[in-house]
């Protein structure tokens, strides 16, 4: 029945044992290094490019690492695209700091602003890049080497920290009496069985 099962599997996938590649970490970069201490420096948003939130690094498809590497927000739509068919992702502001970028209306610097990016990096990846030329042309570049440029957008940045945070107060209160019903419940009871003594 097992071998069975085998010949199924591999008659329906013919190319299997060659589509699947070993798992293995890519190298990163050297230039994140200085490129996460300058984004640290302040506290506004990085938008980066191409637009999408995966790379080619050493010619393998990966999660865009400036989301786990840099030490501030990424803006990002979270968008996937898989054979041509665009699944969405969400936020408005990322789309509509990613769209500023790729169509670089004379308003881009302030929609960047606006929504708090302070910060442009362009990775060395295959990708959307739009017309955003016209818009990295009026940023001071800071870092810059082989794989990654780093652009400061120049002003005064709005400082958005509209997170409602009610939720996960709510969460954190509900946990602590969870931590605390336990306990309760034994005092309780232990009360109990001494007076039925």
């Amino acid at each position: 029945a097992g071998a069975f099962a085998v010949l199924i599997i591999v008659s329906a996938v013919p190319d299997a044992p060659r589509a699947v590649a070993e798992l293995s970490p890519v190298e990163p970069w050297p230039g994140w290094s200085p490129v996460s201490g300058l984004v640290a420096m302040d506290h506004t948003a990085v938008a980066v490019l191409p637009a999408g939130s995966y790379r080619i690094i050493a010619g393998r498809p990966t999660y865009d690492p400036a989301v786990k590497t840099l030490p501030a927000d990424v803006v990002g739509t979270g968008d996937l695209t898989v054979s041509g068919v665009t699944v969405g992702g969400e936020g408005t502001a990322a789309r509509e700091v990613e769209q500023a970028l790729l169509d670089a209306p004379d308003t881009a610097i302030d929609v960047l602003r606006g929504n708090g990016v302070g910060w442009v990096l362009v990775e060395n990846s295959p990708g959307e890049m739009g017309d955003s030329a016209r818009v990295l042309d009026q940023l001071e570049v800071l870092y810059e080497d082989a794989e990654l440029r780093l652009h400061r957008v120049p002003g005064a940045i709005a400082y958005r920290d509209d997170v409602d945070r009610t939720p996960a107060y709510a969460g954190l209160a509900l946990w602590g009496l969870a931590l605390l019903a336990g306990p309760v419940a034994a005092v309780i009871r232990d009360r109990g069985a001494g007076r039925r003594r």
